[in-house]
């Protein structure tokens, strides 16, 4: 038998996203670098600049500078190698302008001057 995996949302940050949401949130700062603290209840460890000790299901797994970090349909968070996440996982939203891609048929592009949904626009014709 063979199964297709169900088509389900996950909330994804990168790392500097994970850096930025640290420094925001009561982490001690070493070196410009959030070294503790929680994100999503769950405790972020310092291991070095390039690299996150994040615990998961599977236990503490390295989050590396330049892949994703994926929270799970239960709450749960875990790395994923960019490459993999990119052949797994498309977007919800344009990652620019936060729509929907096919809601710009009926809402007219968004007002970035470049989004995915859409490609280039024209500044002085927004389309």
């Amino acid at each position: 038998m063979k199964f297709r995996k169900k088509p389900v949302v996950v909330e994804v940050i990168t790392f500097d996203e994970l850096v930025a949401h640290g420094k925001a949130n009561g982490a001690n700062i070493v070196d410009g670098m959030p070294w503790s603290w929680k994100y999503g209840g769950h405790p972020i460890t310092h291991e070095n600049n390039d690299c996150y000790l994040i615990p998961t299901l599977k236990g503490t797994m390295k989050f590396h500078r330049g892949e994703m970090l994926i929270t799970g349909v239960k709450g749960e968070i875990y790395p994923c190698k960019a490459d993999i996440f990119w052949k797994t996982y498309e977007p919800v939203d344009c990652v620019r302008c936060h729509h929907n891609p096919a809601d710009h048929a009926d809402e007219g592009p968004c007002e970035m001057e470049y989004c995915p949904c859409v490609g280039m626009l024209d500044a002085s014709t927004g389309s």
